[in-house]
């Protein structure tokens, strides 16, 4: 009985602990996505000023794959369009 006991605490802790963690594709993408409308926003609000702006950019290249080229493309284009293209991949 102990034993039974013993792996059910055991199971429901490992279930627990990797439901938290898990994050899908599309959760992935979605902070992706909304980490460059921040920092485009945040762009475009300091007048293109990239120093002003460190953190949001941080957060791109953190969240999403190839960030730094993300982040660079939103540089590039702060200024010159209202609304640049966002994407995940």
């Amino acid at each position: 009985m102990k034993k039974i006991i013993k792996i059910s605490v055991f199971f429901i802790l490992f279930s627990l602990l990797t439901a938290s963690s898990c994050e899908t594709e599309e959760d992935l993408c979605a902070d992706c996505i909304a980490a460059q409308e921040h920092y485009f926003e945040a762009l475009s609000n300091n007048s293109c000023n990239t120093i002003a702006t460190l953190e949001a950019r941080g957060k791109v290249i953190d969240r999403c794959d190839n960030g730094t080229a993300k982040a660079d493309y939103l540089v590039s284009v702060c200024g010159s369009i209202d609304t640049p293209t966002y994407s995940c991949d």
